[in-house]
């Protein structure tokens, strides 16, 4: 699970998600990166596939934005997905 802040589990924030994934991705940490994006996917992708814009410890605020969840989540996956078809030999 991606962290907010350094020292608390919740909130789950998918800005911070995508930023992990773009900073995982390009500093070769490719399965650390997998696990944030299948966390993200699992629990907080609506579906429709976007994604919600926070989880708290006991509500989910639902609420899909495209600039702070939506671009950060994708902008992060596709940064991941090249990474890891890159390694593959598949780009």
């Amino acid at each position: 699970m991606p962290k907010f802040y350094d020292k608390k589990a919740f909130p789950v924030d998918c800005t911070a998600a995508g930023q992990s994934l773009l900073t995982l991705s390009r500093f070769d940490y490719s399965e650390k990166a997998l696990a944030v994006a299948t966390y993200m996917s699992m629990n907080m992708q609506d579906e429709n596939g976007g994604f919600y814009f926070r989880k708290y410890k006991n509500h989910t605020e639902k609420i899909s934005f495209m600039r702070w969840s939506n671009a950060w989540m994708f902008a992060g996956m596709a940064t991941l997905l090249k990474k890891v078809c890159s390694v593959m030999n598949l780009a």
